[in-house]
């Protein structure tokens, strides 16, 4: 079985952490260097399609400007001018029928039959009366290419804006996502690392109530080997606690016996110096023995403690019958 140490534990959970968060942090940037390349790029594209049309217009004025001059003057100079104006206008539709990606293509290839056709009609020198539905049909076509491009930016600007709002909320269920991950990391570490120092707690508290039969599984073997140390050492302690007071009070009977037999005079009648040695080889030979009968006890009482199983109890409960008992003696005592 792999055991993961307490450093490898940590650096795995702040690693995991920082996976999480860190992903999330990336991904949000990465989104958002994307929409704001995506922002530019629109505003870019809004400004030269506006400006486009703009020129056209202002081709459009040239153009018509130039033709009325040619079929007022007759000058070969204004006629020109006319297709100067007219070739850069026509230039420029087809720059816009590549910026538009075909979305105005109607109007552009309608605005190029009308130039067409105007030119045609210069060259063949009809009236002005002629050409003004064409010069006014090439301004309206103006106005409906000003119109519809204004109509496509707005759609492209509002899904830009649709887009974004899905980032948006796909960026927040991510993040989210992190988060709860990065908790649920941060959980499961302190599960981890709590564990084990409560029950680290728990068998410091053991060995030090002289509970030496429940083995220790944290820490790896070193902690239950220092149990089975602690536990020997306290067999012997008791075996030699024992052995002591059982060689002690063997022959201390024997001393005490003797002892009781020579206050008896049993051996000859004592004189008074005799007598009192003889108290005080008593006195000590009962001393002797209620210390080694505390040996015993108190060693009794070590072997009992190790049964003892600690319960919580309520103080105010534990002191009311305390002082019960109190009073029920003192009663009995008057």
């Amino acid at each position: 079985m792999i055991r993961v140490s307490f450093r490898q534990g940590m650096l795995a959970g702040f690693a995991m952490i920082v996976l999480f968060l860190g992903g999330a942090a990336l991904h949000g940037w990465l989104l958002l260097e994307r929409l704001v390349e995506q922002s530019r790029s629109s505003s870019e594209y809004a400004l030269q399609l506006t400006a486009s049309i703009q020129e056209l217009e202002e081709r459009t004025i040239d153009i018509e400007r130039s033709a009325r001059q040619y079929l007022v003057l007759d000058d070969p100079v204004f006629h020109q001018r006319f297709e100067e104006h007219l070739a850069q206008s026509l230039a420029l539709v087809e720059r816009l029928k590549g910026q538009t990606g075909g979305r105005l293509l109607p109007l552009l290839g309608g605005w190029q039959m009308v130039a067409e056709a105007l030119r045609s009609g210069l060259e063949q020198r009809v009236s002005s009366a002629e050409l003004a539905p064409l010069l006014s049909r090439l301004a309206e076509l103006n106005d409906l290419l000003r119109q519809a491009t204004q109509r496509s930016l707005e759609a492209q600007s509002k899904q830009v804006l649709d887009e974004l709002e899905a980032h948006r909320l796909r960026l927040g269920s991510q993040m989210a996502l992190a988060l709860a991950g990065a908790l649920l990391v941060a959980l499961g570490m302190g599960w981890w690392l709590v564990r084990p120092v409560r029950q680290l707690d728990q068998a410091i508290a053991r060995l030090g109530a002289s509970r030496f039969d429940e083995p220790i599984s944290v820490g790896g073997p070193r902690f239950d080997r220092l149990r089975t140390r602690l536990s020997e050492l306290e067999s012997d302690h008791e075996r030699s606690l024992r052995h002591v007071s059982h060689e002690l009070k063997t022959p201390l009977t024997a001393l005490r016996e003797g002892v009781s037999l020579l206050r008896e005079e049993v051996p000859g009648p004592l004189v008074a110096n005799q007598r009192e040695v003889v108290e005080i080889l008593q006195h000590n030979v009962i001393g002797l023995q209620q210390q080694i009968e505390s040996l015993l006890s108190l060693n009794a009482a070590a072997f009992e403690a190790r049964r003892l199983r600690p319960t919580s109890i309520q103080l105010s409960k534990l002191l009311n019958e305390a002082g019960s008992a109190a009073n029920c003696k003192s009663r009995h005592d008057i």
